[in-house]
């Protein structure tokens, strides 16, 4: 149909099938740009399970708990990335722009909705720290009151 595939809007190749007319072009640009915005919104995603995985102790209950959404998440990802790089193998130059527009709006719009990291911010407000963190640091500071160090003043 076309002397090239890479400016061809009425033929496109995924996982080496030639798949013919503009509604399947279509259909890939679609599925393209989906497919882009929800890498961004996983990746976002997995990568807040993880800091919320590392903040809890080994073996804990909470850790536990997290560990198989975390490798949910990584599972639907590596899915979600082993089709985007079956469209980028028919190189096509329209699949490459959507999937660039796809990341940039999936990046916007992950960022704009994504709930705000409140452990953070309560790692940087004293005011909002757990009671169970101020009597460590307690703890921590009357221990380094009774340890003989010529460095530490109180």
């Amino acid at each position: 149909m076309c002397e090239t595939t890479l400016t061809c809007y009425s033929q496109v190749i995924f996982a080496g099938y030639e798949l013919n007319g503009v509604q399947w072009f279509m259909f890939m640009v679609v599925l393209a740009f989906l497919l882009q915005v929800s890498a961004n919104f996983l990746w976002l995603k997995g990568m807040q399970l993880s800091r919320e995985i590392l903040r809890s102790a080994p073996g804990s209950k909470e850790r536990r708990q997290l560990i198989p959404k975390r490798l949910l998440f990584d599972f639907v990802s590596t899915v979600n990335w082993i089709l985007r790089i079956t469209l980028i193998i028919g190189t096509n130059i329209y699949i490459f722009l959507v999937i660039i527009l796809g990341n940039f709006a999936g990046l916007a719009w992950t960022l704009r909705y994504q709930e705000e990291d409140i452990d953070s911010e309560k790692q940087t407000d004293p005011c909002k720290w757990s009671d169970e963190a101020i009597l460590k640091i307690h703890k921590r500071i009357e221990k380094l009151k009774n340890k003989p160090n010529k460095d530490i003043h109180f």
